[in-house]
């Protein structure tokens, strides 16, 4: 603390050492580079002759009050009386600039205004913990009393609030010090130049010089010449860009408050609003969130139905023009709903600027102020200064962000489908920020489409392979046997060979699974070893055994050429189907977004569900689903055209194989009722919502099975087209389709119309079928 003498010899906290205020260092300049005859130099040895004290250290603060004329003279040289006012300039004790001698009356009004506080900045945005006069203090005492002049360039700058005005002012501090002597106290503290060393290699720790340099031990002795330079733009400027970069240090709402005041600092404008608004992977604004550095002033506050004006207002202007927008007064665009948002919100004069990161445009900076035209054109200055460091700070907290949301919606909800993952992002953004129950997660009112592209008989053409190289193995195996019994009378071989044979007619008669899996063990645990052993005992035999072992799957260890060249081929053309039906996929989702999902059995089987609750940003209408009902049966069409050839594998896996004709029997289920698909969190899983749509889900996996009614005839049929319905509109729909694509030449003029026979817990269903061409 400061004694209660202002000027007299003391010991304060701020800056720990002992001072004195003294003129006798300028008076000896005058006296040394002044002429006598000098009207001023007569004036002050004029005043010195009757106030002899004035050479004196002062202890007085009302010792000047009736001097003002003789410091002005005193100081001319430094300070030129023409412009004085306008500059805030002062004459102190040395380290004390807040009281003083002399002073401008822009000083004055900086310091002794009661609606302003002074207070030195926050030191942390200089990165150092100590008043800077503390720092200069040693260099004076460094250089006048141990002869070593080090260089500091460490600003001195104090804040000037405005209680009235509610902002900061920032000033630097310069002080004139060559009026100052640095004295010691008693004998000079030693230092040696190993401990100067060590003080000067490391950061400036106060306490470290205090114990090698004790404050009471000197004493500062002159006037220093004070002035303050407005450092308002640079000192917030550099504010902003050090908060912005140490987000993570402060919470949030503190943050964007801090943001906000530096702000208004920055654009002297004391009730300037800031908001930011940011834009998500899709290019859509952002909506979610209810945090602060998420949102804009406007977004935060817009309903739903207002929503749809932002695609035609000057928030997409700034996102895709990648311009900043200036509106002065929004009172003249009155007739635009977002301005009248605005306006309600106390606000007239409003600025845009996109925050674009390499070419893309990821937020918008927005400042919104109660007062029409303070924000214009000449507010861009500024603008291009901060908005970079805005684009950094939101890049790298979006970046962030993101790898939260992602890391929620793996851990939730799996895999999901392109087409609605805004939903689940959604989700993932409400879990982050709330800790209540999370968001059910449903879409309403869609359209189903369901479709399967069966592998007719893939069952009997699997269990034909396994038996030709069952009957196969056994053959062979009979051979190698009968060779080693009859050439080492082998009785108990030749028996084994009987055996084998005996299990070999036995597969003409029937076979089935158990048959498989009974004979594959058979051959492992009977067969092998014994033909192993012989291998081993005898040469002769050894080709024979060379050859079979040769054929041996290396996992089943039982012949599986056949088997290899049927899966080779049913990959081959589920590959092949798939492959188209993404394509068909992307075509559809450039069209309007839908979920699309497939999956393998014996064949694909794909769901897709149409709605506007997949795509809430676009407008949907009925056309898109008539369209997709129509493509569904177009790209059927296509897709049995290009597998009706035979399918001929020539993989390595099974380059023997014998020839595999593969058929399809496509199935389309016509089903006009809209149903609900709910998230389940449990399975993590989309499911039809609803005791009354899981009928639907039901009728998709009956009709596979469908025969004709009164007959054992299988509906679908290789080359047809079959479309099974519900109920009679639905026929008359696809029928239309039907004379569209007969005329088109996919499909005959002639179809056949069945009812079905009843399937479990299904009844009353009716089918279209017709040969594709």
């Amino acid at each position: 603390m400061l004694v209660e003498q202002p000027f007299s010899t003391r010991l304060s906290d701020a800056v720990p050492f002992v001072t004195e205020l003294s003129l006798a260092g300028v008076v000896a300049k005058w006296r040394a580079e002044i002429p006598d005859a000098d009207p001023d130099r007569q004036f002050i040895e004029g005043e010195i002759a009757r106030n002899p004290g004035l050479l004196e250290p002062i202890r007085d603060e009302n010792y000047f009050a009736d001097k003002q004329e003789f410091l002005a003279r005193l100081f001319s040289p430094l300070l030129p009386v023409q412009g004085w006012s306008n500059s805030p300039h002062s004459l102190c004790s040395p380290f004390d600039h807040e009281r003083f001698i002399y002073a401008t009356e822009a000083y004055r009004r900086i310091y002794q205004s009661d609606d302003v506080k002074i207070d030195s900045v926050d030191s942390s945005v200089h990165y150092t913990r100590i008043d800077a006069r503390v720092i200069y203090a040693y260099k004076s005492i460094l250089k006048q009393l141990y002869g070593l002049d080090l260089k500091v360039d460490l600003p001195i700058v104090f804040s000037a609030w405005n209680e009235t005005k509610g902002l900061n002012r920032y000033f630097k501090l310069t002080g004139n010090t060559q009026f100052i002597d640095v004295m010691p106290r008693g004998p000079l503290p030693e230092l040696p130049r190993e401990r100067l060393q060590n003080l000067l290699d490391q950061d400036f720790d106060v306490q470290d010089w205090m114990a090698a340099l004790p404050p009471e031990n000197f004493l500062f002795r002159g006037v220093t010449l004070t002035t303050l330079v407005d450092i308002t733009i640079e000192e917030s400027t550099k504010r902003l860009h050090i908060s912005l970069l140490n987000r993570q240090d402060i919470p949030e709402e503190q943050w964007m408050v801090e943001l906000e005041r530096e702000l208004r600092n920055l654009f002297c404008l004391p009730d300037l609003r800031l908001g930011l608004a940011t834009l998500q992977k899709n290019g859509e604004l952002n909506f979610v969130s209810d945090r602060k550095i998420w949102n804009s002033l406007l977004i935060r506050q817009l309903k739903k139905e207002h929503r749809a004006h932002l695609h035609q207002s000057i928030y997409y202007q700034a996102i895709t023009q990648q311009r900043t927008i200036i509106i002065e007064n929004l009172g003249e665009v009155m007739d635009n709903p977002l301005a009248s948002l605005v306006i309600k919100s106390g606000f007239r004069n409003l600025l845009l600027a996109p925050l674009v990161y390499e070419g893309k445009t990821i937020g918008i900076l927005e400042l919104s102020n109660p007062e029409a035209g303070e924000i214009n054109g000449l507010s861009l200055f500024k603008i291009r200064q901060i908005t970079p460091m805005f684009v950094n700070a939101l890049k790298r907290h979006l970046d962030e962000f993101e790898s939260k949301v992602e890391a929620v919606m793996l851990e939730e909800f799996t895999a999901i489908h392109p087409a609605i993952q805004w939903r689940f992002r959604e989700a993932a953004i409400a879990h982050l920020n709330s800790s209540g129950p999370r968001d059910i997660i449903t879409f309403e009112d869609l359209s189903p489409f369901y479709g399967s592209l069966d592998i007719r008989n893939s069952s009997k053409n699997r269990n034909r392979a396994i038996y030709v190289d069952l009957l196969d193995n056994l053959t062979v195996a009979i051979e190698v046997l009968d060779e080693a019994g009859e050439k080492h009378s082998l009785d108990a071989v030749k028996a084994l060979s009987f055996e084998v044979n005996g299990k070999r007619e036995g597969m003409s008669n029937q076979f089935g699974t158990d048959d498989e899996t009974a004979l594959g063990e058979y051959i492992r645990l009977r067969i092998n070893p014994v033909l192993l052993h012989l291998a081993e005992r005898f040469e002769d035999v050894r080709p024979m055994t060379d050859a079979y072992f040769s054929r041996l799957g290396e996992e089943s260890r039982i012949f599986d050429r056949n088997r290899l060249a049927y899966e080779c081929a049913l990959d081959n053309l589920n590959r092949s189907i798939s492959r188209m039906l993404e394509e068909e996929e992307q075509q559809l989702q450039k069209l309007v977004p839908c979920y699309f999902e497939k999956y393998q059995t014996d064949g694909i089987e794909y769901n897709i569900y149409l709605g506007k609750a997949l795509a809430p940003q676009l407008e949907f209408h009925d056309i898109y689903i008539e369209n997709l009902q129509l493509r569904q049966l177009i790209w059927t069409c296509n897709i049995a055209r290009a597998v009706r050839h035979p399918v001929v594998t020539s993989s390595p896996e099974c380059p023997e194989a014998e020839e595999f004709h593969l058929e399809i029997a496509p199935l389309v289920l016509a089903y006009s009722s809209r149903l609900t698909l709910k998230f389940q969190p449990d399975l993590k899983r989309l499911d039809v919502d609803g005791a009354y749509n899981v009928r639907y889900e039901i009728v998709k996996k009956r009709i596979d099975k469908a025969v004709v009614k009164q007959t054992k005839e299988r509906l679908t049929q290789p080359d047809h087209l079959t479309v099974i319905y519900t109920q009679d509109r639905e026929a008359l729909v696809y029928q239309g389709y039907f004379r569209y694509l007969s005329a088109q030449g996919f499909i005959s003029d002639q179809w056949e119309n069945f009812e079905l026979e009843p399937l479990q817990g299904v009844d009353g269903l009716r089918a279209l079928r017709v040969p594709i061409l």
